[in-house]
């Protein structure tokens, strides 16, 4: 059965768009959040004009509500230096501040997040150079980045990503290195907490030291040099040790119990008794 055309007003959202300057938005609504500055600050440094969202508002008592899109808003303004910036708004004429609530509240509720590997998909595709070195240097392994586990595969991209953002690319090829040499290869081998883990064991900083004076002197700086003495300074008595005094002989003697140290005579022997006769 065809659908008539007037039955498609319900699936099509009835707004209107506009250019409004920041300064005149209002977003301290009870449901909305408080205001992060740290992630302002994050959005402000990665800031990228084809990233950037339609606010979402609701005209409401002639003032225009932000629902969605509040750091977006600040920003642009932190950036532009100014609130008279303006800012492509979708303006709802029909809400009140129930729907305006509901509609905030179930904003993410069918949102479906990106997958590590369709991101690094992307930016393969984009000819970002990150995700580009990191596949070839997989390949040279003879392997691949896949979205599941599978043979010759390795589906931890995420991962991958991570020990080369906080090791270096030579700390990935020491680890793919490793887990291939070591495995030849085996799917198991090259899961994440596999590979984390080879990585932590085999990451220079998280080898142990014995000593203390072994992290000291374990780089290129070479042991501070003593101090020099002065030509006419007394010279410091010789730490070799003195010979000990006949008092404080090292040989130990017997305890003292109190009787003589002459060890006793033997006892005289026994004259023999003159016989009577008979």
């Amino acid at each position: 059965m065809k659908v008539k055309e007037k039955e498609f007003d319900k699936y099509i959202p009835k707004v209107h768009f506009e250019l409004i300057p920041v300064k005149n938005l209002v977003s301290s609504q009870d449901y909305q959040r408080h205001l992060s500055a740290s992630h302002i600050q994050q959005l402000a440094k990665h800031f990228d004009l084809r990233q950037v969202n339609l606010v979402k508002i609701s005209r409401r008592d002639g003032a225009n509500y932000v629902i969605n899109g509040q750091h977006t808003v600040e920003a642009i303004a932190a950036l532009a230096g100014s609130r008279n910036v303006p800012v492509w708004c979708m303006i709802y004429d029909d809400m009140d501040y129930t729907q305006e609530a509901d509609v905030f509240a179930n904003q993410q509720k069918c949102v479906k997040s990106l997958k590590p590997y369709e991101v690094y998909k992307a930016n393969v595709e984009a000819g970002n150079d990150d995700q580009l070195i990191i596949r070839d240097l997989v390949a040279t392994y003879k392997l691949a980045i896949t979205g599941q586990k599978s043979l010759g595969g390795i589906c931890a991209v995420a991962t991958l990503e991570q020990i080369r953002r906080q090791h270096g690319i030579q700390a990935l090829d020491r680890v793919l290195r490793l887990c291939v040499g070591t495995w030849e290869g085996d799917t198991d081998s090259l899961s994440s907490n596999m590979l984390r883990g080879v990585s932590d064991s085999s990451s220079p900083s998280g080898t142990p030291s014995t000593t203390t004076s072994s992290k000291k002197n374990s780089g290129n700086t070479p042991p501070a040099p003593s101090a020099a003495r002065p030509k006419n300074a007394t010279p410091e008595p010789s730490a070799t040790p003195k010979p000990c005094s006949p008092s404080t002989t090292a040989t130990s003697k017997p305890p003292s119990t109190g009787l003589a140290s002459t060890p006793p005579s033997p006892p005289s022997p026994r004259k023999p008794r003159p016989r009577t006769p008979l």
